[in-house]
């Protein structure tokens, strides 16, 4: 058995980066997650970055001795991406791991990631699985780890990974890679991760997927509203991303339109058309869905909390196109991409 001493000085090969916002108690749950991993303590470090939270996290997590190399800062409130950066810039590791606040993190957690990368990987995506609470969760917080399970069930061993799919809830990734590329967006609040990716991609980085690196979506933020703001968002800010690479398809917002539900793409279709159907449509499908649920029908719901998340995600599309003649170019364009 492998002794757990406290670093002793040597630069760690991991460092792990933890941006938080308002979550005291899911952060403090994590960094006791990681007193609990399987590799030596010497091995990794913890750098949380904490993002102008109302509370401060030092007041939360601070004060408690920790068995591995642990440091605290705190930032005015600029956005994952700069937090994260922030963690990142003060890392010793080779290895940059970086995992959500409200993460439950399994004990080899760690040791999954490096085997990854001693296997020759410069990018790791790990597992997220539901949390033990997940059938509690409003329906559209299900909606988002239900992705994650779809995406996953699909994944196998040797599987091309695309760099428009990384996820910042449990990544990992070569420090000299992010340097290479220049490191985060810092001007993107949201689809950071996506990014990135993207870039990684471009720099020819050799992605892998770790089924055991496990961590468990625990999240607390239950604003129904927050979330359909957000949908919207995701859909502007995947528009400026596409913008960014106009040569990489994946990147363009239409490529979802051939991966959803054929019936639903009409509809989908429509909003990016006509804007102004996109909040009242939203929003019913969403009692309709709501109403399914309590009949215990969770799958024909989420399939709704689907379509209402994509209604959103395209009028956002729509929002930052403008108008029905760039929608219709944008879509010229990407469907020329396709046949390349």
């Amino acid at each position: 058995m492998v002794s757990k001493k406290k670093n002793s000085g040597d630069k760690p090969e991991i460092s792990v980066v933890i941006a938080t916002y308002n979550r005291g108690a899911l952060l403090k749950r994590a960094l006791e997650n990681l007193e609990k991993q399987t590799l030596p303590f010497e091995s990794f470090e913890v750098i949380v970055v904490d993002d102008g939270s109302a509370t401060p996290a030092e007041e939360v997590v601070g004060g408690h001795p920790r068995p591995y190399r642990f440091s605290l800062v705190r930032q005015n409130n600029g956005g994952a991406a700069k937090a994260r950066h922030n963690g990142i810039s003060r890392c010793s590791g080779s290895i940059i791991v970086i995992v959500d606040d409200d993460m439950e993190i399994t004990e080899r957690f760690l040791e999954q990631h490096l085997k990854a990368h001693s296997r020759g990987a410069d990018v790791v995506l790990g597992r997220i699985v539901q949390s033990s609470d997940f059938s509690t969760m409003p329906l559209h917080n299900r909606f988002q780890q239900h992705q994650f399970n779809r995406a996953f069930e699909k994944r196998k061993p040797g599987d091309t990974i695309s760099g428009a799919g990384l996820y910042t809830g449990n990544v990992s990734f070569k420090r000299e890679l992010y340097d290479r590329v220049g490191g985060f967006d810092l001007n993107l609040k949201q689809n950071e991760d996506r990014e990135l990716g993207i870039r990684f991609e471009k720099a020819g980085a050799k992605f892998a997927f770790a089924s055991e690196a496990v961590t468990a979506n625990g999240s607390d933020h239950t604003d129904f509203n927050r979330w359909m703001e957000e949908s919207r968002r995701y859909g502007v800010l995947d528009m400026q991303i596409s913008k960014k690479h106009q040569d990489v398809a994946s990147a363009d917002p239409i490529h979802f339109l051939f991966r959803v539900n054929p019936l639903s793409v009409p509809v989908l279709s429509t909003v990016m058309l006509v804007p102004s159907l996109a909040p009242v449509l939203s929003r019913t499908v969403m009692k309709v869905s709501s109403i399914v649920d309590e009949l215990h029908l969770e799958r024909l719901a989420l399939a709704g909390t689907t379509l209402a998340y994509g209604i959103q995600y395209y009028r956002g599309v729509r929002d930052e196109a403008g108008s029905t003649k760039e929608v219709l170019k944008n879509c010229y364009r990407y469907l020329k991409k396709r046949k390349v």
